[in-house]
């Protein structure tokens, strides 16, 4: 028997509590709590949230030296924002080596056909991530940005509303398909880049992002598909 464990965002990855009456009878080896050969229970030990399993003090470091170059503007664009600005991390040419690095690492050595990038800093991390994977790109725009024809989907912000476009030959039916941009808030520019990509008959094999903003709770909003962060606040 297996007992479930919550995964966690947390770079701790400290193993949930085991039910009091199985403690004695449990071993630490490795990433694996295992019994004695009378009972076969164990817990296995938990990915983080980029899905990297399992984790290491070199990816920990990396992971630390990534948000070390995330610089954080308060009260920009408007009071009460924390604004995480990705400049110096891309201008820094170890930091974002290793930052598309682990990005890519999930997908190394599976079928990718396309990554998508969100307006705008999305284009970005996509570009060199399909470089990584020597996948094609494909584009989400704000609507009028595109010359040929779209399709569209119209998404939510706090007290507005907006529209993204993608190009109707973006993405061919059965493409395997990753989307990527660089901060989830609360999920709106994502969820509507998903349902373009569905539109257009693309397969979604992952959601992932730089940054993921916890406390607005925008994976959510995103139920049902495989959403990894690498940087979490």
């Amino acid at each position: 028997m297996i007992i479930p464990v919550l995964e966690t965002c947390r770079f701790n990855n400290e193993i949930a509590s085991l039910r009091s009456q199985r403690r004695k009878n449990l071993s630490l080896r490795g990433g694996t709590i295992a019994t004695t050969k009378q009972s076969r229970t164990y817990i296995s030990y938990p990915r983080d949230c980029f899905g990297l399993r399992p984790r290491n003090d070199k990816t920990m470091q990396t992971q630390k030296l990534i948000k070390s170059k995330i610089r954080e503007i308060p009260d920009w664009p408007k009071k009460g924002i924390s604004f995480k600005d990705i400049t110096p991390l891309l201008g820094d040419k170890v930091a974002f080596g290793k930052t598309i690095d682990l990005l890519a690492r999930p997908y190394l050595g599976k079928k990718v056909d396309k990554v998508v990038g969100i307006d705008a800093r999305g284009f970005i991390l996509a570009a060199a991530l399909a470089y990584k994977l020597k996948t094609g790109l494909a584009i989400v725009r704000k609507k009028g940005k595109l010359p040929a024809k779209t399709v569209s989907q119209e998404y939510t912000l706090e007290y507005a509303s907006n529209v993204l476009e993608m190009h109707e030959d973006a993405i061919l039916p059965g493409e395997k398909v990753l989307i990527v941009d660089d901060v989830l808030a609360t999920g709106g520019t994502m969820q509507a880049t998903i349902n373009m990509v569905k539109k257009l008959k693309g397969k979604i094999i992952g959601v992932d992002f730089l940054i993921e903003l916890t406390y607005l709770s925008g994976r959510k909003n995103l139920k049902g598909y495989k959403i990894k962060s690498l940087i979490q606040y």
